[in-house]
């Protein structure tokens, strides 16, 4: 028996090309262009091969070959034909130039694949190989012929069965796992939003069940695309570890050319369908959360006391007095709550920045280490597996991504943030923010001034700050307490609370807003809609500031009593509570509750209805996307980086709207012009 000669592979350019084509495991495949002149020589000796597998116990067994153009029938080719009734040869060749029937042409191996399945089956937990043939795909070509493609490859692979059953148990774990937290977030959901007060979708029964089914399906969305999310990288890093760092073989994928079918015998399908699945989900789950934050109620809570202004008259130099409030304070908080609603502290170019230069560096080459080869050495001509680049990628961005998350919460222990910024800005302005992120639940940023006012000189101001800073008047927080600084708090509202916030604010300035709105439709001659004006010409900004001038004094006296009462009103939550997010154990719907309910928000926790609230689930979502292209553009050459811009691009998209539907809502709560934003 002669040992296989280099011409097994005509696409040889070094010596390590045929030893890695040989290396037990290494999946390889060889292109190239070949040239005809050199085989068509009649000096070329064309060699008929033989192969054997050569067993642990020194026996040889013989490898059949499978020619796919072979016709089994005039019209049946051995491609075509079931399992049981292809035609297996023994012997073949790679380049045969004596063919008598056509002497101006070569016949040749155009393909030729080597296929090894492997199966675990002794004790050891070695595998063995299961199935060992050769495809070969023949062409004939005339000898003037030149650059035509070949192509020889090495395909290892393993039986779907077992990795199958073992991904369907941890499917069906995961899946239990998430019934029981979506069926504890609706049950908190349930809560937050009694049938009674939907969120202003009145008291309809059916509007409700509607709503909480609604609310429901994006439950599942969400937690379906977060533990699939992880349970898909888990799945991939037990891969990688075990198939790069395995001495023996013992751990490989299915075939890589299954990757460009879609059958349901196939895991690469079942990745592609179930992280496809999921993408969708979560990418609903997403534009929902959006929702969520540019549509929450939002109130500026104006502390200052109204002074008197004197104004003269043309006749006769009368002058009168007339109450009166800045209103550039309210005009600069809101700017800044408007630019705190859309900060970042993740940067999505930077993640995909570290990506390309870890993947694609040649001080890195991290590339190769998605290649089929079960070890991290450098092989030249393996090919990429998508779920090996799979975990490589996901751990890339959201490691890059988690970094710059916690690198900015551990800095903001010595650098203030813009978080705390605005709070510093709301006590100097002596106003609070009250943002309702649920029917019952929101948030209350405490900004009333120690000194009381905010329209004062500038001397005087300074001089308050510097008392402040020695610790001579009264902290910032709701307590009189001069230790007292918090002023972030979470708040849940009782069910009359609620009732009197819709009925004599809420509902009567979007009354007036339609209205408004209406006006400038009729005003339009072309009756086109302007849905970049968020504030409508036709406004009547005096019923407004009745009805914002209520509310105001409404909360300012609920939260003066929040203060008398702050061994009572004001609570800490347990860090069960604070873990799980459970509301707390009262009957917010009882008229016997207090109206306003405090709880410390030491954490700052009102970012849940800003965008660096939902930053992590946005890296997640990001990476879904760049994995869906990856997969929509497999077939093609630099599907990487193409993938990369559209992923950012559609990012950039996402972002644009959410940044103009929160402006809106800003705009639109506060009544201050989107010029000013």
């Amino acid at each position: 028996m002669d040992p296989i000669k280099n011409e097994l592979i005509l696409c040889t350019h070094s010596h390590n090309d045929t030893v890695d084509f040989r290396t037990f495991g290494d999946s390889i495949i060889n292109e190239c262009q070949i040239d005809f002149k050199y085989f068509g020589n009649l000096n070329y000796s064309s060699y008929f091969y033989q192969m054997y597998l050569k067993k642990n116990d020194n026996t040889f067994e013989e490898i059949p070959v499978e020619i796919l153009n072979y016709m089994i029938s005039t019209t049946l080719s051995n491609y075509q034909a079931p399992k049981e009734q292809k035609k297996l040869f023994k012997r073949f060749f790679i380049m045969f130039n004596r063919c008598k029937d056509q002497p101006t042409k070569l016949v040749f191996a155009q393909n030729v694949t080597l296929k090894i399945e492997l199966d675990r089956k002794n004790d050891k937990g070695v595998s063995s190989a299961n199935s060992v043939y050769l495809e070969i795909y023949y062409t004939a070509e005339e000898e003037s012929n030149q650059n035509i493609y070949v192509s020889f490859v090495s395909d290892y692979f393993m039986n779907e069965e077992k990795i199958r059953y073992n991904v369907y148990g941890f499917l069906i774990f995961f899946s239990i796992l998430m019934a029981f937290v979506v069926a504890a977030r609706m049950y908190v959901w349930c809560i937050l939003n009694p049938e009674n007060l939907t969120n202003r979708r009145g008291n309809d029964q059916g509007s409700y069940y509607l709503y909480f089914i609604f609310n429901l399906v994006f439950m599942v969305f969400k937690y379906t695309g977060i533990i699939f999310f992880f349970f898909s990288w888990g799945i991939t890093a037990f891969w990688y570890i075990f198939f790069k760092t395995q001495y023996r073989p013992f751990v490989f994928f299915p075939s890589f050319y299954l990757k460009y079918e879609f059958k349901a015998s196939c895991l690469y399908y079942y990745f592609n369908c179930i992280w496809g699945t999921a993408c969708n989900m979560y990418g609903y789950y997403i534009m929902f959360r959006i929702y969520k934050q540019v549509s929450c109620d939002i109130f500026f809570i104006d502390w200052e006391h109204e002074k008197n202004k004197k104004e003269e008259t043309f006749n006769d130099e009368i002058t009168f007095s007339k109450p009166y409030k800045c209103p550039w304070r309210t005009i600069h908080i809101v700017n800044q709550y408007n630019l705190l609603q859309k900060s970042k502290t993740i940067s999505i170019p930077f993640c995909f920045l570290c990506f390309i230069f870890l993947y694609y560096s040649k001080y890195t080459n991290w590339y190769r280490y998605a290649q089929l080869a079960p070890n991290i050495s450098w092989v030249e001509r393996s090919p990429e597996n998508i779920l090996l680049r799979h975990f490589l990628g996901t751990s890339i961005l959201f490691i890059v991504g988690l970094a710059q998350y916690i690198l900015v919460r551990v800095v903001q222990l010595w650098i203030p943030t813009k978080k705390t910024e605005f709070l510093d800005l709301c006590s100097v302005a002596n106003m609070s923010v009250l943002i309702l992120s649920d029917s019952l639940r929101g948030y209350y940023l405490h900004g009333q001034s120690p000194l009381g006012m905010a329209d004062t000189t500038l001397y005087q101001l300074a001089q308050f700050l510097e008392e402040e800073k020695k610790g001579k008047i009264k902290g910032r927080g709701i307590t009189d307490n001069k230790n007292d600084n918090l002023q972030s708090y979470e708040i849940y509202l009782s069910f009359p609370m609620r009732r009197i916030y819709d009925g004599f604010y809420f509902d009567p300035t979007t009354d007036e807003i339609i209205k408004g709105t209406n006006k400038d439709v009729n005003y339009n001659q072309a009756k086109i809609r302007n849905i970049f004006r968020f504030i409508p010409y036709g406004l009547e900004p005096g019923n407004i500031y009745q009805l914002n001038k209520f509310m105001n004094n409404h909360l300012k006296t609920k939260i003066e009593q929040a203060t008398m009462q702050s061994n009572v009103l004001i609570k800490e939550k347990t860090k069960c509570e604070r873990l799980f997010d459970f509301p707390p154990s009262i009957n917010l719907t009882s008229n016997d509750v207090k109206e306003l309910v405090f709880y410390k928000d030491e954490g700052g926790n009102f970012e849940d209805v800003l965008f660096t609230g939902m930053e992590l689930e946005w890296l997640i979502f990001v990476i879904y996307v760049w994995e869906m292209w990856c997969i929509a553009l497999q077939r093609y050459n630099h599907s990487l980086p193409i993938s990369i811009f559209m992923t950012y691009v559609m990012e950039r998209i996402f972002f644009k709207v959410r940044v103009f539907l929160g402006e809106k809502n800003v705009a639109k709560k506060a009544i201050v012009d989107n010029r000013f934003l």
